[in-house]
């Protein structure tokens, strides 16, 4: 009999004991098999998973379990199944750019930047890419470290994945989000991804427009004017061009219940909220 540790979620809290207890015991509860399970970790931290030793039968049996989420291989007991990470980006940059650590005396200029500041990155994107230390990068420096010119490989970019950022908002045209086209790479949830999943449907319909940015937009209620909003943190930190963790991901933009969605050129009231 080959085990492998697999990972499971229950369908609420209230059912944990129920599954947690008919695995762990020799139960003869329908759709649990019928022997004492092995649980590798009770996943503390939350109320409705655990990893358990179980043989392909028997995790594909208690998918079926009315109680039973979802049921998977624990990535981190079964590196083997899954594939390696290649890497995608040989040079996180298209060329060297100007690398800050120092953000006081050495940092960037607060006031009037120059030719010099468009290229350039801070000190989270080397340690993203797997330079641990200060003296890795700027060998022998001490106190105020000033910037430097440089590059580095990265592993991951971002590629296929989609990213919902719930926030108050994100300037969709600005130049840190913008594609080589000139499109904005920041969607709306609401009024974006409908269009992203049957476009054929939107223009039928006549709920197609241009937006300002060149790209097709949706309206199914009422399209106002609006006062664009700067772009928030969080958004800048997952995307921006400059120093955003994962530059190829999708982004949507949620900004939750009963708010005005406002981005550079439309605004829609929402009425509902994603949990």
């Amino acid at each position: 009999m080959t085990l492998k540790r697999y990972t499971l979620a229950v369908t609420s809290a209230e059912h944990w004991n129920d599954i947690h207890g008919a695995l762990t015991i020799d139960s003869n509860q329908d759709g649990i098999p019928d022997r004492q399970i092995t649980c590798t970790d009770s996943h503390s931290i939350s109320a409705v998973r655990g990893t358990y030793e179980l043989t392909d039968d028997e995790a594909q049996e208690i998918g079926r379990h009315p109680y039973v989420k979802w049921i998977e291989l624990s990535l981190k007991d079964n590196r083997e199944s899954f594939p390696e990470p290649s890497l995608v980006m040989p040079n996180r940059f298209a060329g060297d750019v100007k690398i800050y650590r120092d953000l006081d005396s050495n940092g960037p200029p607060a006031t009037n930047p120059t030719s010099a500041e468009l290229n350039r990155t801070n000190w989270a994107l080397p340690r993203l890419s797997g330079i641990a230390t200060n003296g890795d990068f700027w060998s022998g420096v001490v106190g105020d470290i000033a910037p430097k010119q440089g590059n580095f490989n990265f592993l991951y970019d971002g590629r296929d994945v989609d990213i919902v950022v719930q926030d108050s908002g994100t300037l969709q045209s600005h130049p840190e989000f913008l594609n080589d086209d000139g499109t904005s790479r920041v969607l709306d949830l609401v009024l974006d991804f409908p269009y992203f999943l049957d476009p054929g449907y939107f223009a039928v319909n006549g709920f197609t427009f241009t937006l300002a940015d060149g790209s097709t937009g949706i309206g199914t209620g009422e399209l106002v004017s609006s006062a664009a909003q700067y772009p928030t943190v969080s958004t800048s930190i997952i995307a921006v061009l400059s120093a955003g963790d994962t530059v190829d991901v999708t982004i949507y933009q949620d900004t939750g219940s009963s708010q005005n969605i406002s981005t550079n050129n439309r605004t829609m009231f929402m009425g509902f909220k994603l949990i």
